[in-house]
């Protein structure tokens, strides 16, 4: 997800679209043979966006200090 915001998705279509695209690279991310709008959507409701804004804070104070 922190992937998709930092390369301006604006839906789970585009994220899913962009990871396809370089799928011999989403092993690494742990997608398998791919990922799917259906198994995002499933992991969104189960995690906790708490990770999203620390991290979220985190790169706006790296942004603030260049």
């Amino acid at each position: 997800m922190a992937f998709g915001q930092l390369i301006n998705c604006e839906s789970l279509c585009d994220l899913i679209v962009t990871i396809n695209a370089h799928s011999k690279k989403s092993h690494h991310l742990e997608f398998g043979k791919s990922a799917t709008r259906s198994n995002l959507s499933k992991a969104n409701e189960n995690r906790n966006y708490g990770i999203f804004e620390k991290f979220a804070y985190y790169l706006i104070g790296v942004a603030e200090q260049k």
